[in-house]
């Protein structure tokens, strides 16, 4: 008979957009971090030719403009990072990293190289035809991720 390995995270890789939707899956994350004695992972994915969707201090969304600097990019999501840490993980032991890619992609060789032990983030759980013309990162990374993941929905009670 084999023996169930003992399941154990210590590292929590939380993904993050800067949205309402990121915030609800930080405070899930917080939780499990403090029950566990768990270290976190904070990190953001910048996109080529997308801006972030919102300022992590105001919550405003970003006006239309071009593009800046890739070098840029990672600049301003390492201050949002902060940011957002100092709003929603404060007390915590976090690590942060911006990078600029593919997401799931990205967040999936994070996950490998860091040795991730659970991944905890939002989703909006669109239907199926918004996910077949716009893709989704909740699905496309479930798809590559080298350990389990807890979504967090939009919508619901959160109870934390």
């Amino acid at each position: 008979m084999n023996a169930t390995p003992a399941i154990q995270y210590s590292s929590i890789l939380l993904p993050t957009a800067f949205s309402e939707l990121s915030k609800r899956a930080a405070a899930h994350a917080a939780y499990l971090a403090k029950s566990l004695g768990a270290t976190i992972h904070v990190v953001h994915v910048a996109s080529p030719g997308v801006p972030p969707p919102v300022d992590a201090a105001s919550g405003a969304p970003y006006p239309a403009v071009a593009m800046p600097d890739p070098s840029l990019l990672v600049e301003h999501g390492r201050a949002s990072l902060a940011e957002f840490v100092r709003s929603n993980l404060t007390g915590l032991e976090v690590k942060t990293e911006c990078t600029i890619g593919n997401a799931p992609h990205e967040l999936a060789e994070y996950a490998s190289r860091n040795r991730i032990d659970l991944i905890v983030m939002g989703t909006h759980a669109d239907g199926v035809v918004k996910r077949l013309i716009f893709g989704s990162v909740s699905k496309s990374l479930l798809e590559c991720s080298p350990c389990p993941i807890l979504f967090v929905p939009v919508h619901g009670v959160s109870h934390l």
